[in-house]
């Protein structure tokens, strides 16, 4: 079989790269939940049977290994390395992932009539601005910003090629949320960054805007953060109060810290605002105007992230 080929499975169902993934498979659960079959990847293991869950193995850096996947009209690429700090220490290793492969891989979907849908991010930009629009050059100050702008440039030269600018998107029963409702719960301290922002999404809106996007054939650049920012310390104080806590308990509780405070900064060779820069929202008009999606508040992101604790 040629290298260039792709097996003939189902047209119909949507592609995703890296399904295994937290984003990926949410995007691929949420699909199989609404009665719709789907075909993903993964490179943890080669299934013995790649209909088994529809997984298929599949290696960014490994071609022969984009030889069985099923054909797809879209494909929504979740692979990737997205960690700063290691995109920072491994610039070269990481950037032969995010930017070399993957614009290949996205160039290899487009020979078979496939669109690609690339999730992107906030970094692509330095943070100095908020509410940063679409249309704005690219100033990224870490080496993933640096890599993520590249492989955007790509994606877009393509037919159909699609691109969602994402800031921090938090999933359902959030890792760092359920602690530190935990440990308020149990009446311990917590300490939360006083000066670190997100504008978070929740993973079904990214999900549900991600599947928006698959459906529009013209493809483009789309963002999608909350409305505004907020410290971490300010979101340690809402799930506080939000817990029932009265301000003196809040003010024993929830102690604030610098992010100066935290390890691995300086491993990373990065100054702390270009590690955690003041601003992540972006301007997301674009899928209001297009789809009818409307940015959060950081609120009712905190209510996804943490369902049945939180009230509504």
């Amino acid at each position: 079989m040629p290298v260039d080929a792709i097996h003939s499975v189902d047209h119909e169902k949507p592609l995703i790269i890296g399904g295994d993934g937290k984003l990926g498979g949410h995007l691929s659960q949420t699909i199989q939940s609404q009665g719709n079959a789907v075909n993903a990847t993964t490179r943890r293991q080669k299934p013995g049977d790649p209909g088994e869950g529809g997984l298929y193995y599949f290696d960014l850096k490994d071609r022969e290994t984009w030889v069985g996947l099923p054909k797809a009209a879209v494909a929504y690429i979740c692979a990737g390395v997205t960690s700063v700090e290691r995109c920072e220490e491994s610039p070269t290793e990481t950037a032969t992932i995010n930017v070399e492969q993957t614009i290949k891989f996205a160039e290899f979907l487009s020979c078979q009539g496939c669109r690609a849908v690339l999730i992107s991010t906030n970094r692509v930009f330095d943070g100095s601005e908020a509410h940063v629009a679409a249309a704005s050059e690219t100033c990224p100050t870490t080496a993933y910003g640096r890599q993520k702008a590249a492989v955007e440039r790509a994606v877009l030269a393509l037919p159909g090629g699609t691109v969602l600018r994402v800031s921090k998107v938090l999933f359902p029963n959030d890792n760092l949320i359920s602690r530190w409702l935990s440990d308020l719960e149990n009446g311990e301290e917590i300490q939360a960054v006083s000066d670190m922002y997100q504008s978070p999404v929740s993973a079904d809106l990214a999900v549900k805007t991600m599947l928006a996007l698959g459906t529009h054939r013209k493809g483009g650049l789309f963002q999608l953060s909350a409305k505004s920012d907020m410290s971490y310390l300010d979101i340690a104080r809402h799930l506080a109060t939000s817990l029932g806590l009265d301000g003196a308990q809040v003010r024993t509780q929830v102690r604030a810290m610098s992010r100066s405070e935290l390890p691995g900064l300086a491993a990373t060779g990065l100054q702390p605002d270009q590690l955690s820069p003041r601003h992540t929202t972006l301007d997301c008009s674009a899928l209001e105007e297009e789809f009818g999606i409307a940015s959060p508040t950081v609120i009712e992101t905190l209510r996804s992230a943490a369902t049945g604790v939180l009230p509504d």
